[in-house]
């Protein structure tokens, strides 16, 4: 025990002593961060990995979200109807097209409205065109009738809303023309409302103004096309028929949704992108613009 004491008197055996314990000490406090920054590690790589599948996630909504737009131009809702064929005297021709627009709650009140839209689609019902034959919605709504078939009632101005003769069968052309568009037919003719309207997606409406703006389109088929119009107090349908060629049939449409191009404090333009392709290639692509006041 004495022989202990002397050794600790001993001022190197203290430093070294005392080095020891310093030594032990940083192992302790080494070993401990690197337990800490591990741990750390782990909950930052945990983190990350939840931050990248959050990000997944929202990337795959933001597409999906993206593709359902896309398509709802495409499969729009309709009403339930068995009408896989419909039938004409010379046999059965398919379905190439069909569109349907919606009458907003506040205009199936306005009964001359309704009763307009329904004389137009009368008028563009049963409507057949030859390869190469151009449709004119003013000569199969307006000009056979010399416009006694119809009645006053709302139609947009560059005013606003104002009353006038066959209000509301602009929404028969507008239900016709993402037909036409749907079933590859060839827009020779269509001119966009002054203002938006809310019973077809943005940039795909089609006015029509006697004289001044008028919907054509032309049957670029290889066969005799013909148009079927429906219709209720609720809605306005547009099928088009046809017996389309094995290579016509692996055309498809895309309409894309309208982006805005300029928007100003009087008005928004904007354009339609419609695309044809066959399997994975581009074949065709139109841009629809359409310029609206606010």
């Amino acid at each position: 025990m004495k022989y202990f004491k002397k050794i600790l008197k001993n001022n190197y055996i203290k430093i070294f002593i005392a080095e020891i314990l310093l030594l032990v000490f940083s192992t302790i406090v080494l070993s401990y961060n690197l337990k800490a920054r591990q741990k750390s590690s782990s909950v930052m790589q945990k983190n990350i990995a939840l931050v990248k599948k959050d990000n997944e996630n929202e990337q795959e909504e933001d597409e999906q979200e993206e593709n359902e737009e896309k398509e709802e131009i495409n499969q729009k809702e309709e009403p339930k109807e068995n009408e896989e064929k419909l039938k004409n005297s010379k046999g059965d021709l398919k379905i190439i097209s069909s569109y349907i627009s919606r009458m907003t709650s506040d205009r199936e009140k306005e009964k001359n409205r309704v009763y307009n839209i329904k004389k137009a689609a009368e008028y563009v019902n049963n409507i057949e065109l030859k390869p190469g034959e151009e449709f004119s919605f003013y000569e199969a709504v307006w000009a056979k009738n010399k416009n006694k078939a119809y009645k006053n009632a709302d139609t947009i101005t560059q005013n606003g809303m104002d009353k006038g003769l066959g209000g509301g069968i602009c929404q028969v052309a507008s239900t016709l023309f993402v037909a036409a568009l749907k079933a590859n037919l060839k827009i020779t003719q269509r001119s966009n409302h002054s203002r938006i309207v809310s019973y077809i997606p943005l940039g795909l409406d089609a006015s029509y103004s006697t004289g001044v703006k008028d919907l054509k389109f032309k049957n670029t088929l290889k066969n005799k096309i013909k148009i079927k119009a429906t219709y209720t107090d609720k809605f306005v349908k547009i099928t088009i028929l046809g017996t389309p060629t094995k290579e016509e049939e692996k055309v498809k449409t895309i309409i894309y949704p309208a982006k805005t191009t300029k928007e100003t404090s009087k008005i928004i333009e904007t354009d339609v992108l419609v695309e044809r392709e066959v399997g994975d290639k581009v074949i065709n692509s139109i841009h629809f613009k359409s310029s609206y006041l606010k």
